[in-house]
């Protein structure tokens, strides 16, 4: 949905996914038909991207990064700390984020600064329980986001968004 308002809007979209490589093309095809153009690419944040994928990445000036990438949400055991779990979370939201910026900003000569929208969650403000995990990793990434905005003077947007129905959580 957010590619496609963006679309909408005249902006030039890159539409990332891990799986669902179908899903992504069928948007495109939408796209087109519409006259806009869009370009999909897989790109699986929780592991080290391949060194020509970081060029390429680097080499374009996008302006901004709408970070909607996340691992399936489980609950972990009430009461018990699952370093596995919490590992996981970070994964996505700490370590791929982070790197998946640094990319981003390097190498482009920049008249504006790379402005990103990292939506973190209200369970950090009434943590449920079995959630542990995945709120200490979406703090993480909060902090992160502040120490990415300083060091690499980029916008960064980090609002506390309600769960949102989705394919994952729809069931």
């Amino acid at each position: 949905v957010v590619a496609k308002v963006l679309l909408a809007g005249g902006a030039h979209v890159t539409l990332t996914y891990v799986q669902g490589k179908a899903d992504a093309e069928k948007i495109r095809c939408e796209v087109q038909q519409s006259g806009r153009d869009l370009q999909i690419m897989q790109l699986d944040v929780s592991r080290p991207l391949p060194e020509a994928l970081q060029i390429e990445m680097a080499g374009v000036d996008y302006s901004h990064l709408y970070y909607f990438a996340t691992p399936h949400i489980a609950s972990g055991l009430a009461g018990k700390w699952s370093p596995t779990l919490f590992d996981d979370y970070c994964r996505i939201y700490v370590h791929g984020f982070s790197a998946l910026v640094q990319i981003l900003v390097q190498g482009i000569d920049r008249a504006h600064p790379l402005t990103v929208l990292y939506p973190s969650t209200v369970f950090l403000d009434a943590p449920p329980t079995g959630f542990t995990e995945y709120c200490a990793a979406k703090a993480s990434g909060e902090v992160l986001c502040k120490h990415l905005a300083r060091s690499l003077a980029v916008h960064i947007h980090s609002p506390r968004l309600p769960r949102l129905q989705t394919d994952q959580n729809g069931s």
